[in-house]
Order: C-alpha cells, then sequence, then structure tokens
C-alpha cells in the first residue's frame, strides 16, 4: 500500500507537522457521537474493534487521535509521533491556505472553512 499523507491544519495538536501535516503513527476518524462517548485513551490502537460510525456530513466526524499539544496526556492514546519531517515554511503555507480560502470564499458564495 502507498503511504498516506494526512493533511490536517490542527495546529494547536501535539502531531501537528509543518507543512499542515499529521505525523501521528496512526490516526482514527469516528463520528461525533462515538467520539464524544469514548474517554481520551480510546483511539487508534483500538480502531479494529470499533463499530462502523456512520456520518451524512464531514461536519459530524471527528479526529479521536487529537492530543493538545504540550498536554501531559501525550501518551495516554498509545500513538506514537512520527519521525517524518516534511518541513516547509509553515507562514508561507499559512499565507497560501488564508489566500486559497480568500479566493474560494469569493468565488461561489459559499463558506469554506476548516474545522477544529
Amino acid at each position: 500500500m502507498a503511504q498516506q499523507h494526512i493533511h490536517c491544519t490542527v495546529n494547536t495538536c501535539h502531531y501537528y507537522g509543518q507543512g499542515n501535516k499529521c505525523l501521528a503513527n496512526e490516526i482514527v476518524v469516528v463520528n461525533d457521537q462515538f467520539g464524544n462517548a469514548q474517554p481520551d485513551n480510546v483511539d487508534a490502537t483500538q480502531a479494529s474493534t470499533f463499530p462502523p460510525t456512520p456520518a451524512d456530513t464531514c461536519m459530524q466526524t471527528c479526529c479521536k487521535s487529537f492530543v493538545h499539544k504540550g498536554s501531559a496526556q501525550i501518551n495516554a492514546d498509545g500513538v506514537t509521533k512520527s519521525q517524518s519531517n516534511y518541513g516547509g515554511n509553515q507562514n508561507m503555507m499559512n499565507n497560501n491556505m488564508n489566500n486559497n480560502i480568500n479566493a474560494m470564499n469569493n468565488m461561489g458564495g459559499g463558506q469554506y472553512r476548516t474545522r477544529y
């Protein structure tokens, strides 16, 4: 299987890396109902035992692997931070992302946003 790259803009997460890359070795995405009912230590390492968690929109999903940067709970989930280094200039990336979102909003009247 080809290596996957998870793109994430949540820069307050322990796994956040330059270039808006998730550096966790594994992540798990579930629907909000399931995610809210589980303690923080339920994460990707148990994903194979989870029931399917249907959602109708992306707004009903969450990354259960989120751990706040600097939190004492960074080891609670059993997931480790990757040694990958994607590099890049973070300020340039943030400016480009903001410019792209502004351009999309100006084109179609819809509101594009990042869900946290």
